[in-house]
């Protein structure tokens, strides 16, 4: 049947449990909608593709006559009575939903005559049919749909994401407030806040007392105070951080940093991390103003379909991403921080001028 309808057909190992324990494997499925050849109904189904799904039916032919079928009724299947080839077998999945309110007793009083999307079907014990001593039985499990569900989601790929509330309103902030320098390439954004900011609070006194504790910490590991301050210099002599002389000390919001070591890195061993998650005198952070904003990577789906077909695959990587993305002035008080190349000078105040690492919008604008 599947051949002869031209069904595409699928490679999968599905197990099909029966009576006594019987198991069979299948090795090929397809999906196709039956449609009633009485009404508008119709259903897209899975079908295993077996084959041979079982023997004749009905086994003997039957005496039309005796059932007395009323003149009005237009049944699903008008030959029932002669013996046939089984092409599809529907599963239980959608059979109480093909049953219609209506029911009538046959002539014989063992058949009921039984109102379908399809039409009427005849079911029941029959007499006067000579019946074969081997019974037939059909069953469907429920880890069939199961399985087959799972194939189809692999198959049929990802579906489009959903945007909740306020990820649109991350995207929205995006697309009007995002610009791009002609000349140099370099891309300028907005901070994402969820509300208005009003007063941060006091948070100047929590990130110079974390400094003053860095600074004793990196007095420890000369190593690790040399690439800190290699680090930092760089910062500000690529222009990712200028000094803000007018700065006031209860103005914005100061990011308290701290060093991650990690040995196992090509490239830098140590990192300067700024915690955008500190808690001001008013018991918020930075972070909990922002909106994270959607996921805009591609899925993992899209990756691999795209990786499979070639015989070479190259990744790479951006260097310092999100360094690359401005910050637009107005928002760059926000970000400041505290830092001074010798413990013999002053402590001096600096704005943070790019995408910052661990600010929560981060991820989303620089992607």
């Amino acid at each position: 049947m599947a051949t002869r309808l031209d069904l595409q057909q699928y490679d999968v190992n599905i197990p099909l449990g029966g009576v006594n324990k019987f198991n069979s494997n299948y090795a090929k499925i397809t999906r196709t909608t039956v449609q009633s050849r009485l009404n508008q109904y119709s259903a897209n189904l899975f079908f295993l593709i077996t084959p041979e799904i079982n023997d004749h039916a009905p086994s003997e032919q039957l005496n039309r006559v005796d059932f007395k079928i009323p003149a009005n009724i237009h049944l699903a299947d008008p030959g029932f009575h002669l013996p046939g080839e089984i092409d599809a077998l529907i599963g239980a999945e959608i059979f109480l939903k093909l049953l219609c309110v209506g029911q009538i007793s046959s002539a014989n009083d063992n058949a009921i005559l039984q109102k379908t999307h399809f039409g009427w079907i005849l079911g029941g014990k029959t007499h006067g049919a000579v019946f074969s001593n081997t019974p037939a039985y059909n069953l469907s499990l429920n880890l069939l749909h199961t399985k087959i569900a799972e194939f189809w989601e692999i198959e049929n790929g990802p579906n489009k994401k959903i945007l909740l509330n306020e990820e649109n309103a991350c995207e929205r902030h995006y697309q009007e407030n995002t610009n791009r320098d002609t000349v140099a390439g370099r891309y300028t954004v907005k901070l994402s806040f969820e509300k208005n900011v009003g007063d941060f609070g006091k948070s100047y006194s929590q990130a110079l007392r974390r400094f003053y504790s860095l600074e004793r910490s990196l007095a420890i590991n000369r190593e690790h105070k040399e690439q800190y301050y290699i680090f930092m210099k760089g910062y500000e002599e690529l222009g990712h951080m200028t000094e803000d002389k007018t700065a006031s000390t209860s103005d914005g919001y100061f990011l308290p940093d701290h060093s991650v070591v990690k040995q196992s890195s090509l490239t830098t061993k140590l990192r300067v991390v700024f915690d955008a998650s500190a808690k001001t005198s008013s018991g918020i952070s930075l972070n909990d103003t922002l909106m994270i904003g959607p996921n805009i990577q591609e899925d993992l789906f899209s990756l691999l379909v795209r990786f499979r077909p070639h015989t070479v695959a190259v990744t790479a990587n951006i260097e310092k991403m999100y360094r690359q993305i401005e910050l637009y002035q107005n928002d760059r008080k926000f970000k400041k921080i505290l830092w001074r190349q010798d413990n013999r000078q002053p402590v001096k105040i600096f704005t943070l001028n790019t995408v910052t690492y661990e600010t929560l919008s981060a991820s989303f604008l620089a992607t």
